[in-house]
C-alpha cells in the first residue's frame, strides 16, 4: 500500500509516489511523508555549528582563561651569581635583568611573556659571607600581576650555598705591644688595616688593648671620638676626627681587612 503525502500548497491528499500534486500542480519532491519539510539538513547544520563553537571556545579559554603554571627558579643556576671578596668578608651580586630575559625566553604564551616582564629578582644576603653561607635569590612581582594574567607563579625563591670566595691571605706584621694610656709607645696606626689578625693575636689581647686596636681601625677614617680620654688621645697624633658616630658607616668606610679585623677585634672584647 502506497503511503499518502498531503499537498503543502492546497492540502489535497496525493499518493506518496506523485511527483505534483494533481489538484494544484505543487512539485511534491522537496517535501517528506506526511507533507512535511524534512529537518534532517537543520539538524546537521546545528551539529556543526555546536562543534565548531565548542572548539573554539575551547581554544579561547585555553589560551586566555587557563590558569599557567610559571616557574620563576628553576632555570637559574649558581653561575648567574658574581662573586668578589675573600673568604669571611665576600659580596654577591645578580644582572636581574638577564636572569628575567632568560627566564622570558623560556615562555611559550604571551600571557607567560607580559607576567614575567613584571618580575625583578633580587639576591640576599649580598655581604659579610664566607665560604659556606647560604644566598637566596627571589623573584619579586606585583601580587595583582597573577589575577590580571591568570597565572599560577611557583618556586619564587631559590638557594644556592656559595663556595668560590679566595682565603684569606695570611699577612702579619710583628707583634706590637700596645700601652693604652701611653702615647710615647704609640706604633703604627695602619698596623690594623694592612694585614688580616690571627685568632692568635687577638686572643692574647686585653679587653683595653682590644679596644685599642678597634680605636685605631676608627681613627684611620677621620672619627670623631667623644670619650675625653680617646678625644685627646688621637689629637696627640693628629687623628682628632671630625666625622661623629651617627654619620659613620663602618661598612662603607673600611676596607675589607679593616672590617675583618674589626668584627673579630669586637667579638673578643665583648667576651670580657
Amino acid at each position: 500500500m502506497l503511503d499518502n503525502n498531503f499537498c503543502p500548497k492546497c492540502g489535497k491528499q496525493v499518493a506518496g509516489e506523485a511527483k505534483f500534486c494533481d489538484g494544484c500542480g505543487a512539485e511534491m519532491a522537496t517535501f517528506g511523508t506526511g507533507g512535511k519539510k524534512s529537518r534532517m539538513p537543520i539538524i546537521a547544520v546545528a551539529v556543526a555549528v555546536t562543534i565548531v563553537v565548542a572548539v573554539a571556545g575551547f581554544f579561547f579559554w585555553n589560551s586566555k582563561l587557563k590558569p599557567i603554571d610559571v616557574d620563576l627558579t628553576s632555570s637559574i643556576s649558581k653561575t648567574d651569581i658574581e662573586v668578589a671578596g675573600t673568604d669571611g668578608s665576600g659580596k654577591v651580586s645578580i644582572d636581574s635583568v638577564s636572569i628575567k630575559n632568560n627566564v622570558i625566553k623560556q615562555a611559550s604564551t604571551d600571557r607567560e611573556k607580559e607576567f614575567l616582564k613584571k618580575v625583578d629578582y633580587e639576591i640576599s644576603p649580598e655581604t659579610k659571607l664566607s665560604n659556606g653561607d647560604r644566598v637566596t635569590i627571589t623573584a619579586k612581582y606585583p601580587i595583582e600581576a597573577e589575577d590580571k594574567y591568570n597565572i599560577k607563579a611557583s618556586n619564587v625563591r631559590r638557594v644556592f650555598t656559595i663556595s668560590n670566595f679566595k682565603e684569606k691571605e695570611e699577612k702579619r706584621a710583628s707583634n706590637v705591644t700596645v700601652n693604652l694610656y701611653d702615647p710615647q709607645k704609640y706604633t703604627d696606626i695602619d698596623y690594623y688595616n694592612s694585614a688580616y689578625l690571627s685568632d692568635a693575636e687577638i686572643n692574647s689581647m686585653t679587653k683595653d688593648q682590644a679596644q685599642r686596636a678597634i680605636n685605631d681601625i676608627y681613627a684611620n677614617h677621620n672619627y670623631k671620638f667623644t670619650t675625653k680620654k680617646w678625644a685627646s688621645f688621637y689629637a696627640k697624633i693628629g687623628k682628632q676626627g671630625t666625622i661623629p658616630a651617627e654619620d659613620f658607616n663602618e661598612e662603607e668606610k673600611f676596607t675589607s681587612i679593616e672590617y675583618d679585623n674589626y668584627l673579630r677585634l669586637k667579638k673578643h672584647r665583648d667576651s670580657f
